[in-house]
């Protein structure tokens, strides 16, 4: 099954702290960009994904499911 909703986002987001326009501009994206994503409006570009597990402690797999505790693996 493929997943195309990432819904690890928003979950690890808020649990690092970070507001969308600061996780946004870490990663050189628009703060709608990052608003399309968590809602599932649209999923980023490939080349993004490693920037975007990056900010948010994550693996990119991670991305794509929402985690157990509400926050990132340290």
């Amino acid at each position: 099954m493929t997943c195309t909703k990432m819904e690890g986002i928003r979950p690890r987001r808020v649990a690092l702290g970070l507001s969308v326009a600061d996780a946004a501009d870490a990663i050189g994206v628009t703060r709608q960009a990052w608003n399309n994503w968590e809602r599932g409006a649209a999923i980023p570009f490939t080349p993004v994904l490693p920037d975007l597990a990056r900010v948010l402690k994550c693996s990119i797999e991670e991305l794509y499911t929402a985690p157990e505790d509400g926050g990132p693996k340290e």
